[in-house]
């Protein structure tokens, strides 16, 4: 009698789906705390190391809110102009901390300057802050008001992962000065192996005598 063959079921992975929804929907409700904002002055504070008073424009028009003064010590924020993430009084980060309104190296700071790590983008450094483009005439840019992406965006402007582009066209470039060897080439190639092995040979029995 021939036996039947039970059919598998194919089994979905539902539960991993979800799991993974839940966490797009946490980091988007996570990151939604967060804005991007203009810099619009940069002063130093006197006798204390590497500490800076920074004013941003927060993108909330004329009202007195729109302007945000934060105590920092990210080396990159040096001059105006620049976009940067910011979490304001209110935000709750990763870790649980609430940002408050209180003074930091006796200045008076009303929010914190976001690093990548704290925005869970998978590239950025620690310590410094989350930069994102400006120039509208490139494909991607941000303004003064925008959310956080998810992700963080190249700093040119232009879409596409930028390690990736730059590993193309290394590997563009090793394909353009590759050469096979010849024949000839190879054997003297070889050749010179065999010496070289040999010499040390030779060398290594004549230490020992």
């Amino acid at each position: 009698r021939r036996r039947r063959r039970r059919r598998r079921r194919r089994r979905f992975p539902q539960k991993r789906m979800s799991e993974d929804s839940n966490s797009l929907d946490d980091d988007e409700k996570y990151l939604s705390q967060f804005v991007v904002a203009k810099v619009l002055s940069v002063e130093p504070i006197p006798n204390k190391d590497n500490l800076k008073r920074i004013a941003v424009d927060v993108g909330d028009g004329d009202d007195d809110d729109a302007v945000v003064r934060i105590v920092t010590n990210a080396k990159n924020v040096s001059e105006a102009g620049v976009l940067i993430a910011i979490a304001k009084v209110g935000s709750t980060l990763k870790d649980g901390t609430v940002i408050k309104k209180q003074l930091v190296g006796g200045e008076m700071s009303e929010g914190m300057v976001l690093d990548a790590p704290l925005l869970n983008w998978k590239s950025g450094s620690h310590g410094l802050a989350a930069i994102l483009p400006s120039d509208e005439r490139k494909p991607l840019f941000f303004k003064a008001g925008d959310k956080v992406p998810r992700s963080r965006p190249r700093s040119d402007g232009l879409v596409g992962d930028e390690k990736e582009n730059e590993s193309k066209k290394e590997e563009v470039v090793e394909t353009m000065f590759a050469r096979k060897l010849t024949k000839e080439e190879k054997k003297a190639a070889l050749e010179a192996k065999r010496a070289a092995r040999a010499e040390r040979k030779k060398g290594g029995g004549g230490g020992d005598a």
